[in-house]
């Protein structure tokens, strides 16, 4: 360690976050620093691997390290990686006369630089005379005493990026710390996005003073440092602590244009039109939007097959709605890397040949990119159209998302057609958001044979084929859960002799409803995440295995008690149970026996008032529920905004025949969200018995251990009131719920002429609930006293959700309507035509002839009665008598809808 003989000054104090581990989610470990204990900190270099304890200068408004939560800055931090010396350094810092901490990074003194193959070899190609030498010194920013004799020694693949391996003399890599003698305070500024552009013009600026070339990746306000490391204990580590005034940084002279960083420059520092003067004064900041989205000339590519784009033109229309990451996971998904954030998916630079640094740790950070819909949820509130691409390398320091995106085209990662793909792109209404499509496709999920996408829409006088055919949920909605959620959705799958993928998801909801409990609403809805859930499946078909995972993963949190009632025998056992345990997931094993059983004439009262108590606990979730009111006052009960869950399983055939149309119009159907694992019936299979994932366990002990109020002497009429964390909504978010409202209640009235109107009345509201537990399905983290915790800061519904939550009910809707019109019969008439459609189902694509008929016993009845039968399943489109090709004679049979041929004749 080196230090000027002068006494270095103290007193005055910096205040950083630090953290354990870059992957630390919640940065809430604020340190105020003398000067003195700050050179001591960065001083003393441990030894190991490059990653681990780490800081970022910035303190932050929540627990996220975030730009957008940046609140204050005390002290700007420099990386120095192209070859200046601490001498160079040192001299430049003295010169003036600013006090400073200069140390070497992990990679100080390599001699071994990796660059990307395809952009070294065409800049080498382009002009005789070009050498090694001169493109690190050109393109990468080299000194020249560290890139001269550079020569390519090696050739190495990382998935599918080509590197050259290229060696030089010793690069010396620094860090320099620099005191503020003001801060940088965000809430001086017109806006957060105002306060983020200057900080990143500031550190340009105070490179220039330095006349450092800097890395670009250190200028984000909420930027992440390693504590200083060195890979070996004999590996050279150097140091120098200077005394000096405290660095005036707003006071600097701006970089000049033609820098690394004149496009930043121009954006931070252009005052309004008509308004003279800088934009380095906190009132003056502009609301400039970074990342760069596009300049104003217009940016054109020509893709690796050859076709011509106006990108910029293409943006005008398309950019808003272009989900980039959805494009590249189906075209390129080697081009992700290991690193994740909330929001930002973190890729191989498609201009990393532009880089100054250049390796595949480099290469694997530094990138990202954001879809259209998920701009919000990643914290880059700036960005108001569309999609992101963007890299913090300095050598991108000019790219803007079309320049990587037409990299992109280039090198063929995605094709023109990409950009227009319906798959990728948003829906398209700007007055508000259009659900037609993925509508039309749930339905199509539910209701459609293998030919259903040329079929016309259905109409009110066209009957749904079966609902119960096979599983109504498409595999889509199952794939790409949430951390936590796709953990249990796994753990449940591997466990079962059976797996059922559909059913496990409503599993995996009804559970996470349960954890969450009475601790978390939708803000401004006041929804919470109460969901009643049916899985139907044919006897042996893997049933059970949905409520033992359930019960699996509560035990190992050791929160058994979060699965409650598992065999009603009466309303007030009900109500007891939940005054017990006010949050809980209701496990009813065939559950068609308990709704038979309210409608059994014989039933006592205590039964039959069972649906009453489901159906009032469903919307007693955020008021106070009161049993029976008793003459003796002490066996009275009164619960404080239940949260209860049911997760009920049942063979078709059982759930619909203790069914009847009451149940549609008493809106207990509605209420509950169908699950079909259709006639999937897996072949059993030896179970993978595993320990719950500790993810999963930690997750549930923060829900569980977060008060239901932080403040215990908020009482209200003797009760402590309720306060749980409030889980925002993206505005796009907002209108998707609303957008998907006005299509349910259509829905709704088209459905009136069916008698089926009551099934769509509470679509939305189940939508808003699966939307509350995917947003809160992210993995806990651990506070300060080493306890599981929820960062709520991260909570929040996105459009993806929202999509994804419509499509779910929908599809849950259309299923249970399909159903209650298939299955649901009232009448004894009613049953005998409903058994012999399915009869004819049962026979499928062959169908049954009159004679085949007459043997099955849905077909044994007098020929008046089978006629009347048979009539009445063909005019209601049912069934239809076609005449089959066989190699033989012409057969003519009955068919079911779902088989029916349309080149067939009737």
């Amino acid at each position: 360690m080196m230090t000027d003989q002068a006494a270095v000054p103290g007193g005055e104090t910096v205040t950083i976050t630090c953290a354990r581990s870059h992957m630390e989610t919640r940065w809430t470990d604020q340190r105020t620093l003398t000067f003195d204990e700050l050179a001591k900190m960065l001083s003393t270099p441990s030894v190991g691997q490059k990653t681990g304890s780490c800081y970022t200068p910035a303190t932050f408004s929540g627990g996220a390290r975030r730009m957008d939560q940046a609140v204050r800055i005390d002290m700007a931090v420099l990386d120095s990686d192209t070859g200046a010396t601490l001498q160079d350094i040192t001299a430049a810092l003295r010169k003036q006369g600013w006090r400073a901490i200069v140390h070497s990074t992990f990679n100080h003194l390599q001699t071994q630089t990796s660059v990307a193959a395809a952009p070294a070899e065409k800049w080498l190609s382009e002009a005789t005379g070009r050498t090694v030498e001169g493109y690190l010194i050109e393109k990468k920013g080299y000194l020249p005493r560290v890139a001269r004799g550079a020569k390519i020694v090696n050739e190495t693949r990382d998935g599918q990026v080509r590197n050259l391996v290229i060696e030089h003399s010793p690069c010396p890599k620094f860090r320099v710390v620099v005191p503020l003698a003001r801060p940088w305070i965000s809430g001086d500024y017109s806006s957060q996005q105002a306060a983020n552009t200057l900080w990143r013009e500031r550190i340009g600026a105070l490179a220039h003073a330095l006349g450092l070339s800097h890395d670009q990746s250190c200028v984000d306000t909420s930027r992440l440092f390693y504590m200083p490391r060195r890979p070996t204990a004999e590996a050279v580590f150097e140091v120098e602590v200077l005394p000096g005034a405290l660095c005036p940084l707003f006071d600097l002279p701006d970089a000049p244009a033609g820098a690394a960083e004149a496009p930043l420059l121009a954006a931070a520092t252009s005052a309004p039109a008509g308004q003279a003067g800088a934009a380095t004064s906190p009132a003056a900041a502009p609301a400039a939007q970074w990342p760069q989205e596009v300049r104003r000339e217009h940016t054109t590519a020509v893709s690796e097959d050859g076709q011509y784009v106006d990108l910029t033109a293409w943006a005008a229309e398309y950019a808003r709605r272009f989900q980039i990451v959805e494009a590249l996971k189906a075209k390129a998904p080697k081009i992700f890397t290991a690193r994740r954030s909330r929001g930002k998916a973190h890729i191989i630079c498609p201009n990393r040949g532009d880089h100054i640094t250049s390796s595949p740790e480099h290469e694997a950070s530094g990138t990202y990119a954001v879809n259209a819909g998920d701009v919000q949820a990643a914290g880059l509130t700036m960005i108001q159209s569309g999609f992101v691409i963007h890299c913090m390398h300095a050598g991108c320091a000019g790219h803007d998302r079309l320049d990587h995106l037409r990299a992109m085209l280039a090198d063929g990662t995605l094709a023109v057609e990409d950009l227009t793909d319906p798959r990728f792109l948003l829906p398209s209404d700007l007055d508000g958001v259009d659900l037609s499509e993925f509508l039309e496709n749930a339905r199509k999920a539910v209701v459609a044979d293998d030919d259903s996408s040329e079929a016309e829409p259905e109409t009110s006088s066209k009957r749904l084929p079966s609902a119960l055919r096979q599983p109504n949920i498409p595999p889509h909605l199952h794939a790409g859960l949430p951390p936590i959620m796709r953990q249990m959705h796994e753990f449940i799958l591997e466990g079962a002799a059976k797996p059922q993928p559909a059913l496990a998801l409503a599993s995996v909801l009804t559970l996470c409803a349960a954890a969450i409990g009475r601790k978390a609403e939708l803000a401004g809805w006041g929804t919470r995440a109460n969901i009643y859930a049916l899985c139907v499946a044919h006897s042996g078909a893997g049933k059970e295995r949905l409520m033992s995972g359930v019960k699996q993963i509560t035990a190992a949190a050791g929160l058994a008690d979060l699965v409650g009632v598992e065999e009603v025998a009466s309303d007030s056992g009900i109500v007891t149970a939940v005054s017990r345990q006010p949050n809980q997931v209701m496990l009813i094993d065939e559950i068609a026996f308990l709704f038979a059983a309210t409608k059994n004439s014989r039933a006592g009262t205590h039964m039959v008032n069972v649906s009453q108590v489901l159906l009032r606990l469903y919307s007693t979730s955020r008021t106070l529920f009161r049993g029976k009111a008793y003459a003796d006052s002490t066996m009275n009960r009164e619960v404080n905004e239940p949260c209860v869950s049911v997760l009920g399983s049942a063979t078709p055939r059982a759930l619909f025949a203790a069914m009847s149309s009451a149940d549609v119009d008493g809106g207990l159907l509605s209420r509950f969200t169908l699950f079909s694992a259709g006639d999937h019936d897996p072949r059993g299979r030896k179970p993978t018995f595993k320990d719950v994932p500790d993810d999963i366990v930690d997750w549930m002990l923060a829900w569980h251990q977060r008060p239901l109020n932080p403040n215990p002497i908020d009482m209200v009429g003797g009760m402590q009131r309720i306060a749980p964390v409030q889980v925002q909504l993206t505005p796009e978010a907002t209108d998707i719920f609303e957008a998907f409202e006005d299509r349910m209640h259509a829905a709704k009235t088209e459905a009136r002429e069916r008698n089926t109107d009551a099934l769509y009345v509470r679509a939305r509201e189940n939508a808003l609930k699966f939307a509350l537990v995917r947003a809160c399905g992210q993995p806990a983290i651990k506070g300060e006293d080493g306890k599981s915790v929820i960062d709520e800061s991260t909570l929040v519904v996105t459009g993806d959700i929202a999509r994804w939550a419509c499509e779910l009910s929908h599809i849950t809707v259309q299923t249970m309507e399909a159903a209650v019109r298939d299955e649901i019969a009232d009448t004894d008439f009613g049953r005998l035509v409903r058994d012999l459609v399915h009869a004819v189902r049962k026979a499928g694509e062959r169908g049954l002839t009159r004679r085949e008929l007459a043997r099955n016993r849905a077909g044994k009845h007098p020929k008046r009665v089978l006629e009347d039968i048979l009539s009445h399943a063909i005019e209601s489109g049912s069934i239809a008598l076609q005449v089959i090709a066989t190699p033989g004679r012409k057969r003519q049979a009955f068919v079911h809808a779902d088989f029916k041929n349309k080149d067939a004749g009737d």
